[in-house]
C-alpha cells in the first residue's frame, strides 16, 4: 500500500463562513492555489455538509488559472481533470466533515513547482432548501 504526501492544507478550524451549492446559479464553488512541486494528485478534501434533502452527485474540476493568485486569478478553459463522484445523499448532516474526492486514470495530474490551478465543486442539483453547504473563510478573495 502506498502511502500519500500531503502537500497543501489549510486547517479546517479557520472555517468561519459556508457557500450553499445547488442549481445552476450556485453550480460552482472553489478555490485558486499555487501548489509546491513533487508527486502526483490523487485526492482533495473540502469541508462539506448536506442541507435538507439533495439528490444528484457532486464532483471536483481542475483548471488551469491565468492572473496572479490572491489578486486577479481566474480558471480558464476546460477542466483538466475531474474527480469521482460523490452521493450527495451520502454527505453527513448536522455539522461539517472533511469528504474526500479521489483521481483516477488519465485525471490525476502532475505538480510542478509553481503551477497554479483552480479546484472548482461542481453541483447542479438541488435548491435553495436541499443543497450542499461548503465551509469556507470569509474575508478570502482571489
Amino acid at each position: 500500500m502506498a502511502l500519500l504526501t500531503l502537500i497543501e492544507a489549510y486547517a479546517q478550524s479557520n472555517q468561519n463562513a459556508s457557500n450553499a451549492l445547488y442549481g445552476s446559479t450556485n453550480s460552482d464553488i472553489g478555490q485558486i492555489i499555487t501548489l509546491p512541486g513533487g508527486g502526483v494528485l490523487n485526492m482533495i478534501q473540502f469541508s462539506l455538509e448536506k442541507v435538507g434533502s439533495p439528490t444528484g452527485t457532486v464532483v471536483v474540476d481542475i483548471y488551469n488559472v491565468t492572473g496572479t493568485v490572491g489578486v486577479n486569478a481566474v480558471p480558464t478553459g476546460s477542466p483538466i481533470a475531474t474527480s469521482g463522484t460523490i452521493d450527495v445523499s451520502t454527505i453527513p448532516s448536522g455539522g461539517f466533515s472533511m469528504i474526500p474526492f479521489f483521481f483516477t486514470g488519465a485525471n490525476k495530474i502532475t505538480l510542478t513547482n509553481g503551477n497554479k490551478f483552480a479546484f472548482a465543486l461542481h453541483y447542479t442539483g438541488g435548491d435553495a432548501s436541499n443543497y450542499v453547504a461548503v465551509g469556507a473563510k470569509s474575508g478570502l478573495s482571489s
